[in-house]
């Protein structure tokens, strides 16, 4: 099982005077610039289309300076393919303003934290229990994923169900510092202590958002659906 990193160094400023630069420290960041993640959007995009098609649905028009829409499973389709995940760690996204900082801090505590609260200690859960960032490192509109502008998801958590092939329960988060009229996240988080000074109140934090998402798994797990997923 995981252990945690207990506040590992972070490069200055650790904390920013926004929610974007909250996504992207304690979330990690993608980099919607790169050739892996425009092919992966154009495939995303190309499917949303076939889709929309197939159903009969009316097209949304598409602004040229925001993302393109794509439906929430394909939208996190899209953000988990990027990402590279080895046993439970999230080895892409990652704030390169941070160069010696942690990938994910916040979600990786809450990661070993959920798996402690839901008694996952085979290698099979532990594996399969994986965070995911869906914010971007630029700050342009445009250049910000479907999941974070259409869907208001800055990350998000696939738990196994236990017994069941290839079916997640996910819980999407929100990071923000201002009030929302409307929150589509399962879990919105505020403000974080700083963990280099704050490390036992920062632990506390985790551990209750970590409780949230556990109550939000066994509630759903029941009536989640097997999900082949292109990318894990």
């Amino acid at each position: 099982m995981g252990q945690r990193k207990h506040g590992a160094e972070h490069a200055e400023p650790f904390f920013g005077e926004t929610g974007a630069r909250s996504e992207r420290i304690f979330f990690g960041a993608l980099d919607t610039q790169s050739d892996r993640y425009k092919e992966l959007l154009v495939e995303a995009v190309k499917k949303q289309k076939e889709r929309e098609a197939e159903e009969g649905r009316t097209v949304p028009k598409h602004w040229e300076n925001v993302p393109p829409y794509l439906d929430d499973d394909l939208a996190f389709d899209l953000a988990r393919g990027y990402q590279v995940i080895v046993g439970g760690e999230n080895k892409v996204a990652i704030d390169p303003s941070e160069p010696d900082g942690n990938l994910q801090p916040f979600l990786s505590e809450v990661r070993i934290a959920l798996l402690d609260e839901l008694a996952f200690n085979d290698s099979r859960h532990e594996d399969e229990v994986n965070v995911y960032t869906a914010a971007s490192y630029s700050t342009r509109e445009v250049d910000k994923t479907p999941a974070d502008y259409h869907a208001g998801v800055d990350g998000f958590i696939d738990i196994p169900v236990a017994g069941l092939r290839d079916t997640y329960v996910t819980v999407t988060f929100d990071i923000t510092l201002k009030e929302k009229d409307v929150v589509k996240a399962d879990i919105v988080i505020g403000k974080l202590p700083d963990p280099r000074t704050e490390i036992d109140a920062f632990l506390e934090e985790v551990d209750t958002i970590a409780a949230r998402v556990a109550a939000l798994y066994r509630k759903r797990k029941g009536e989640a659906l097997p999900r082949y997923r292109k990318y894990t």
